[in-house]
């Protein structure tokens, strides 16, 4: 049995081939590009520290360059703009670092579109649910 090598058939295999991967990370692409806008907006919850509550608001959006920044809230202390040094959106999981208080928040998505995670400063820990704030101005938790 004589094999013939079709040069036409192997360019086009080839091309098919080249064609689905780059497809492939298109889509996977556009897909990471999803998560990452269900962060924008912003998202407010209430740490709870031995008798004191604390609401905290996280102000996230698009940079210039199309990277996620945001800044933080916490107006039961009067600090408002405080700079979120890094969001990252990996998955189910979302961080915030907040360099500039040593601050970090690790949550991951509920199935009812919030984040549950913990609030990490000075080496504790502290359980901290965040919600989508309403976009109509009323940004501040309602104390509870």
């Amino acid at each position: 049995m004589i094999h013939y090598f079709r040069p036409a058939l192997f360019s086009f295999i080839l091309n098919l081939f080249a064609t689905l991967a780059l497809s492939s990370l298109t889509v996977a692409h556009a897909q990471d590009g999803n998560v990452d806008s269900k962060i924008e907006g912003s998202w407010k919850g209430t740490l709870e520290i031995q008798q004191a509550d604390f609401r905290l608001i996280f102000h996230v959006e698009r940079g210039e360059e199309g990277e996620l920044i945001g800044t933080m809230d916490s107006p039961d202390q009067g600090a408002e703009g405080i700079p979120i040094s890094a969001v990252s959106v990996e998955e189910e999981t979302v961080v915030f670092e907040v360099d500039a208080i040593d601050g970090r928040f690790e949550g991951e998505w509920t199935d009812e579109g919030a984040l549950e995670g913990a609030w990490l400063q000075g080496g504790q820990s502290f359980p901290l649910e965040l919600a989508p704030a309403e976009e109509n101005g009323a940004s501040e938790p309602e104390r509870g």
